[in-house]
């Protein structure tokens, strides 16, 4: 019996239907602060204990020898643990496949960062939910948000063509800094050397040799990017969403438009028409997916304009085959744009 039929059979029913429905609507509208609320009591419970479950942060981690970074996301892990050699253990919080825009932690993330010796994030807005677990954590952990004190690109694709805002509209500017290969060189390398020297001086010249031999190969890495895109024709495209500003900006590349105005928002049926029209106007036959979202509208839009769809990955991960180190995931992403080049 359905509740439109039951509420005729039983009037006194239907206000109670109602009162669960509103309970239920406030229990979703409170989740996310019930979560983190959780995560700290389970941390003072006694640090959830480790299972079969528990993040992994790589051979010897937790050993007392040797302090513990932990950074959001893996690009900056990766970094860290390329500056840091064998004097530090590097964890990510965010797992291979997950996106750091739509990501919720777990009590193992809320353990780690319990656990850390240095906390390093993006900032920016990306990834609030790690600096809601380094508050929770309530440790006094270091921590380095790597787009303080950069100029940041202005956020692209926050708002659709006909001005509809959405929840991240008031961010300062485009997080995704890591996607440059000369920014990390020259800012965002150097400050994590730079702050892992402040803490642990008696190894400062050992952070600073491997920080200039990652520069030398980071050096490399652009010269490839330059002489792969350096004709007269440069890849143009229809992102996903709008992360890829400072690679573009670097290397004369041009992303048209994205397909999501944020991520985790789907796109309407009215601007998946919109980015058709303008795909068409412009010739553009290149989408661009990417491994952490669900890749049908980009699809549907890449049949729409007989185009084809390529996959960049912003993030990679550990264990992800040609995408386990900072270097491995830009030149698989370069080697993506030279694809696009010969559609």
């Amino acid at each position: 019996m359905n509740e439109i039929h039951r509420s005729r059979v039983y009037p006194g029913c239907y206000p109670v239907i109602l009162e669960v429905d509103a309970m239920i609507r406030w229990w979703f509208s409170m989740r996310k602060a019930v979560i983190v609320f959780l995560l700290a009591i389970c941390l003072l419970a006694g640090g959830c204990a480790p299972g079969s479950g528990e993040m992994s942060t790589g051979p010897g981690a937790g050993t007392a020898a040797k302090p513990l970074v932990v950074a959001t996301i893996f690009p900056l892990a990766d970094l860290v643990r390329q500056i840091g050699g064998d004097k530090v253990e590097v964890a990510a919080l965010l797992p291979a496949g997950a996106s750091p825009h739509t990501f919720e932690p777990t009590p193992k993330e809320m353990k780690a960062v319990s656990r850390a010796s240095l906390f390093v994030s993006v900032g920016a807005g990306l990834d609030v939910w790690g600096q809601k677990l380094l508050a929770a954590a309530g440790t006094g952990v270091p921590a380095l948000a790597v787009t303080d004190g950069l100029r940041l690109l202005p956020l692209a694709g926050r708002h659709d063509r006909h001005g509809e805002e959405h929840e991240h509209a008031g961010e300062e500017g485009d997080p995704h800094v890591w996607l440059d290969p000369v920014l990390v060189r020259d800012e965002i390398a150097p400050r994590l050397a730079g702050e892992m020297s402040r803490l642990w001086p008696a190894w400062a010249d050992y952070f600073q040799e491997n920080l200039h031999k990652l520069q030398g190969e980071l050096s490399k890495l652009d010269e490839e990017f330059l002489s792969s895109t350096a004709g007269p024709e440069k890849p143009r495209f229809i992102s996903f969403h709008a992360a890829w500003g400072y690679l573009t900006r670097r290397y004369g590349w041009e992303e048209v438009a994205s397909v999501l105005a944020y991520p985790g928002q789907e796109p309407s049926a009215r601007w998946l028409k919109e980015l058709t029209d303008l795909a068409v106007r412009e010739g553009v036959k290149t989408v661009i997916i990417e491994p952490q979202f669900n890749p049908q509208p980009a699809e549907l839009l890449a049949e729409e304009i007989g185009g084809r769809v390529l996959i960049l990955d912003p993030i990679g991960g550990e264990g992800v085959e040609g995408r386990d180190s900072y270097l491995a995931l830009m030149r698989y992403n370069l080697t993506v744009m030279k694809e696009a080049l010969e559609f």
